[in-house]
């Protein structure tokens, strides 16, 4: 008890002395794994923006299918730690014939600068010109948690949009506000400090007001009912603000951002992009 009294304390003086972008973002610098641990082809990539270097690695496909080619994956991570500590969430990709793309935003592992909601929405895009600059196909924007969050936010703008072919965010949250709104209203201690939620919370970078710019892009939502960390309703609302092409996929008893965990997932997956992806990119060439 003493232990979740002293961390809500933590969050409350937080969000008084920092303006609140601490509380989104916790990178970890060191690599605790590479790609070769699992087994996977890789080759690391820098993007250089000024001063700033971001840090990733391209993950080639180990196979191809034999009547077609999907589309490169950008994979953008949660609010935690870096890319080593996410690769599990893409290590299936490779095997099945995707090749990935992974970034850590400013401030997370071997990535310079520090993360703030309007420097990691400028990596998001960085990351997105990056691959479109070195390959002609559309790009699957895929992101967890906070990175999905990111992924639906950068999703909305014209420019961007027109690099992807489909949007895959997996327990995102639909508001900044909201999202701290509900973590604050769960303890006494740090109940009070609501009120002071919009005035101390940047929301300029919530995708619910802008999720319905997306269309015509598709948009795959998946959220577990039983998220400790986000609630369902997040991906409920923005399914229902968004326009179509848009898929809910509703799990049971599935810890948060462990959706792809599951084999069964994984291919019904790539059934999806088979479905509904794979034919637009032919019908356009």
């Amino acid at each position: 008890m003493l232990t979740k009294f002293f961390k809500f304390k933590c969050i409350v003086l937080t969000l008084v002395l920092s303006g609140c972008s601490s509380i989104f973002y916790h990178p970890t610098k060191e690599l605790v794994i590479a790609p070769s641990d699992l087994n996977l082809e890789y080759h690391e990539h820098i993007i250089e923006n000024g001063a700033i270097r971001l840090h990733g690695w391209h993950l080639p496909a180990a196979k191809k299918d034999t009547e077609l080619d999907f589309p490169p994956v950008l994979f953008l991570h949660g609010n935690a730690q870096n890319i080593s500590n996410h690769l599990p969430s893409v290590a299936w990709l490779p095997p099945l014939g995707f090749e990935v793309y992974l970034f850590d935003y400013q401030g997370y592992g071997l990535s310079s600068g520090s993360p703030s909601p309007a420097a990691v929405t400028k990596d998001v895009e960085q990351m997105i010109n990056y691959i479109d600059a070195h390959r002609s196909e559309c790009i699957i924007l895929f992101g967890q948690s906070l990175g999905a969050t990111l992924a639906l936010f950068a999703a909305s703008n014209q420019e961007t949009k027109e690099k992807l072919c489909l949007v895959v965010a997996e327990s995102p949250f639909a508001d900044y506000h909201l999202i701290v709104r509900e973590k604050l209203s769960q303890f006494w201690i740090t109940y009070p400090f609501i009120p002071l939620t919009s005035l101390l919370i940047n929301n300029n970078y919530s995708p619910l007001p802008v999720v319905k710019d997306i269309s015509p892009i598709p948009i795959l939502l998946i959220h577990s009912k039983a998220d400790p960390i986000v609630p369902t309703t997040h991906s409920q609302a923005l399914f229902s603000a968004a326009e179509q092409p848009k898929e809910l996929w509703l799990l049971e008893d599935v810890p948060h951002i462990m959706a792809f965990s599951n084999r069964k997932l994984q291919q019904r997956f790539v059934d999806f992009v088979k479905t509904n992806v794979i034919p637009q990119i032919q019908e356009i060439n």
